[in-house]
């Protein structure tokens, strides 16, 4: 299944009209499903008009403060058919580690009780090396529990200095979903890339992840250097060619 993190199309979706626009959009491109992100919109609404469009919501991601005060996050997921909730954050110390995964292990045992699963989202914060000598994801995949899955990024991955497929091969029964995103160099900076336009091995990653037995893909684009649903199309169209 191959899908969108409407984060890249942020910009669409200030209203009714617009969301509608953006799913129509990506219905037209060849999309499977998205996956959503907190903005303005309510959850509820957001899901109703992308369901109405025909496209799949398969998750929502997050912020942990913003999924623990949603009193209704269950049963909108649940109206909608999610399959998962999803979280990131921005931890980088020892202490911060130590206060985020008994929170995280707590509410992931809700989310699980209630028929989803829940799944984290790296960004390169978790690579920074504590002074134990671990860094922060090493801590996080030993104290989280079996409740807690991952949602690895490609682009972060490789920012964060860890071999991509090689921690995919590593992880693969901790992860539920795969974040694609491709890295170019431009005034000798790492930059976002459309799938395919950057320097990443996009067909032997998703080689390594349908090994895996990884089977939904989003593509997810923070920065587009030029019109977001051009960047969106162009990398649907890549990873089709490659098979995916």
């Amino acid at each position: 299944m191959l899908g969108v993190q409407i984060y890249t199309l942020r910009d669409y979706l200030k209203d009714e009209r617009e969301i509608c626009d953006t799913a129509e959009k990506l219905k037209k491109m060849g999309c499977d499903c998205v996956q959503l992100c907190h903005g303005d919109q309510s959850l509820e609404e957001i899901c109703r008009i992308f369901s109405e469009v025909g496209i799949t919501v398969i998750g929502t991601l997050s912020n942990l403060d913003k999924l623990e005060k949603n009193p209704t996050l269950f049963d909108t997921c649940k109206k909608y058919g999610l399959k998962d909730i999803g979280i990131s954050s921005s931890v980088i110390t020892e202490e911060e580690v130590k206060a985020m995964i008994p929170r995280v292990n707590a509410f992931a045992k809700k989310v699980v009780e209630n028929g989803f699963t829940f799944s984290y989202h790296n960004h390169a914060n978790e690579f920074t090396r504590l002074p134990s000598g671990k860094t922060v994801m090493d801590s996080f995949l030993a104290g989280f529990t079996e409740d807690v899955t991952f949602m690895p990024d490609t682009f972060w991955l490789q920012t964060g200095g860890a071999d991509v497929r090689e921690w995919i091969a590593k992880n693969s029964k901790r992860i539920t979903m795969l974040h694609l995103k491709d890295m170019a160099v431009v005034d000798r900076k790492p930059t976002f890339a459309e799938i395919g336009q950057g320097n990443m091995n996009f067909v032997s990653i998703t080689e390594e992840a349908k090994k895996a037995g990884i089977d939904t893909f989003i593509i997810e684009q923070d920065v587009c250097l030029r019109d977001p649903f051009e960047s969106v199309k162009m990398s649907i169209n890549y990873l089709r060619r490659i098979s995916l």
